[in-house]
């Protein structure tokens, strides 16, 4: 697929693993867990310059955003709750100084994380398997609501795999969408887990 990237083959442990940054140091491949949501937005994010600044919502280190950067030319905005994965982004140049926040979204720090998108002229959030985890420490319907009240006029979201074990309301693709609506309605779906909404 042109544009995508070279994607490294090994299966480090967990999303933030080290050897994918040190993967993407050594020779810019990127995680493949990334590849279904980088996919949806080649084929489903208007052009760059339309789609204003896209946040990589809950980076770890930065790398959906960069592949996103490098390889579809979008402007990115990184934020994530974990300081250590956002210190090794930012140490490695995966995630760019002038546009990160570490934030860990509450109630209290809304205001802050809402100025944060204001100022970066966000426009898409891009969100892969964390709207879940946004949510527990706010609600669907905050989230929502923060994300109108700072512009943004689309997502694309990975939600958490459906299985019996999964007991989390807010944890697959079709419930995340089900908590952005009214003001986001679902315009595609791709693969099992990927959805792309826009402002009504």
């Amino acid at each position: 697929m042109t544009g995508r990237g070279e994607t490294g083959r090994s299966k480090p442990g967990r999303y933030n693993d080290q050897a994918y940054v040190e993967a993407w140091q050594s020779g810019r491949r990127y995680p493949t867990i990334h590849n279904a949501i980088f996919d949806a937005a080649a084929e489903l994010l208007p052009a760059p310059a339309k789609a204003g600044r896209v946040l990589d919502l809950g980076c770890s280190t930065g790398l959906l955003g960069r592949r996103l950067c490098d390889h579809l030319g979008y402007d990115v905005a990184w934020t994530d709750g974990d300081e250590d994965a956002l210190q090794r982004g930012l140490e490695a140049g995966v995630i760019e100084s002038d546009h990160y926040l570490r934030c860990v979204l509450t109630p209290e720090s809304i205001e802050a994380f809402q100025g944060f998108l204001v100022d970066q002229g966000v426009r898409t959030v891009v969100a892969r398997r964390v709207l879940c985890v946004y949510s527990d420490r706010t609600s669907p319907d905050m989230l929502r609501e923060l994300f109108a009240a700072a512009g943004v006029e689309r997502i694309l979201l990975e939600g958490q795999r459906r299985d019996r074990r999964a007991v989390h309301p807010f944890g697959s693709a079709d419930q995340q969408v089900a908590g952005m609506a009214p003001t986001f309605a679902l315009r595609a779906s791709r693969s099992i887990d990927v959805r792309f909404l826009s402002r009504v």
